[in-house]
C-alpha cells in the first residue's frame, strides 16, 4: 500500500516549492477539521499575497516532519496551522492531504484535496488526490470523475492514468481500464 501511495504522489514532491505566493486556481462526509476551516472568500486581489513568515515556518516544519522524519501525524498539525493562517494555500492543503493519505485517513485526505481544488481549480494534483482517496473508500464512480478532471488538466500524468484504471477496473469496466493501464506504463515504465 505504501509503495502505491509513494508512486501516486512522487511527482507532487517536485512540484511543491518550499516558499512562494499562494495562487488562485466536492462534498465531504465528515466536515473539515476545525483548525483548517477556510475563512470567508477574500476579494480576488487579497488572494495573491506573500505568505507570512509564520506560514512559511509551519510549512517548513510540516515538510520536515512528513518527508525527512516520516512523522505524518505530527506533520498534520503543522499543515493545519499553515492553512489556518493562509486559507488560500493550495500547497498547504495538498501537503495536508498527503499526510492524511500516509495515515490512511481517507476521508480527511479527500477533504484536504477538495480544498486544493477550491482555492486552485486548475491543480491537477488536487483532483488526483481526491480520486486516490475515493478509490481507497471504494467510491469508484466519484473517483472516476475526479481522475478524469485531473487528466483533463494534466493528460501526461502516469499516476492519474493508474488511479483511473483502478477505478474503472473496480467498476468492472475492464475494456475502458486497459488503455489507462497501458498509458500509465508508457509514461512511467518503472
Amino acid at each position: 500500500m505504501r509503495l502505491i501511495l509513494f508512486f501516486c504522489f512522487s511527482s507532487i514532491l517536485c512540484l511543491i516549492p518550499s516558499k512562494g505566493v499562494s495562487q488562485d486556481s466536492s462534498s465531504r462526509k465528515s466536515g473539515p477539521p476545525a483548525a483548517a476551516a477556510p475563512s470567508p472568500s477574500p476579494a480576488p486581489d487579497v488572494r495573491r499575497h506573500p505568505r507570512s513568515p509564520a506560514v512559511d515556518e509551519a510549512m517548513s516544519k510540516g515538510q520536515d516532519l512528513l518527508f525527512r522524519k516520516h512523522d505524518a501525524k505530527a506533520s498534520v498539525e503543522q499543515f493545519k496551522r499553515a492553512v489556518k493562517l493562509d486559507p488560500w494555500s493550495g500547497q498547504g492543503y495538498l501537503l495536508l492531504g498527503l499526510a492524511y493519505m500516509q495515515l490512511q485517513n481517507w476521508s480527511e485526505a479527500q477533504w484536504a484535496f477538495e480544498e486544493v481544488t477550491k482555492v486552485e481549480p486548475g491543480n491537477a494534483q488536487g483532483y488526483l488526490g481526491i480520486g486516490s482517496a475515493l478509490n481507497e473508500q471504494h467510491d469508484y464512480a466519484a473517483a472516476e470523475k475526479a481522475l478524469e478532471q485531473s487528466l483533463d488538466l494534466k493528460p501526461e500524468s502516469a499516476e492519474a492514468h493508474y488511479e483511473l484504471a483502478r477505478s474503472l477496473a473496480a467498476s468492472g469496466k475492464w475494456d475502458t481500464a486497459t488503455p489507462h493501464v497501458l498509458r500509465a506504463i508508457e509514461l512511467n515504465p518503472d
